[in-house]
């Protein structure tokens, strides 16, 4: 079941800046429909993702699987404008995990 307002959960749980993306299936595309601590630059970049955009959250979704950025600095996954992005929010690691129901 759908949460329609998944703002207080996720903002209750995290001290550091992270995000939730639900995926829109009418456009095909991750969109943030909550977020904590991160600036404008980021939220722009970020605000929607598609399976087939260079990205580690399209890749994740593409593949049903959860990836893992150790590294923004050097992991190959990212773009160089994507990893300029986190580095000046401050991001160092993240991970993308879906959350997909049992009918996809």
């Amino acid at each position: 079941m759908e949460n329609p307002h998944p703002q207080p959960i996720y903002t209750s749980s995290l001290t550091s800046p992270g995000n939730v993306q639900l995926f829109d299936s009418t456009n095909r595309e991750l969109k943030i429909v909550a977020q904590h601590g991160f600036q404008r630059e980021f939220l722009a970049y970020f605000d929607t993702v598609t399976e087939e955009e260079a990205s580690v959250c399209g890749a994740a979704l593409k593949g049903k699987l959860r990836l893992v950025v150790q590294d923004v600095a050097t992991d190959p996954l990212l773009t160089s404008e994507s990893r300029g992005v986190l580095l000046r929010a401050n991001v160092r690691s993240f991970q993308s995990t879906p959350v997909i129901d049992a009918g996809r």
